[in-house]
């Protein structure tokens, strides 16, 4: 499954990697997963409010939380 995600952003334009509250909800391992993504993809990475926590703040690649009304 993350290579074919791998695949499908390296086509995008301008890929970014939206994730949330379900990433902390199915644990540490998911949020591996999204670290891996993120760092095959090369694509940024924002979180909501509730993911939070599923991806490192101080990663390169982050660029912050999206605003909680869009």
């Amino acid at each position: 499954a993350i290579a074919e995600a791998v695949r499908l952003l390296a086509g995008a334009k301008k890929p970014i990697i939206y994730a949330g509250g379900g990433v902390i909800n199915s644990g540490p391992k998911a949020s591996k997963l999204l670290q891996d993504l993120v760092k095959l993809s090369g694509a940024p990475c924002t979180l909501t409010l509730m993911g939070l926590g599923a991806y490192p703040a101080s990663d390169k690649q982050f660029v912050g939380m999206l605003g909680m009304h869009g």
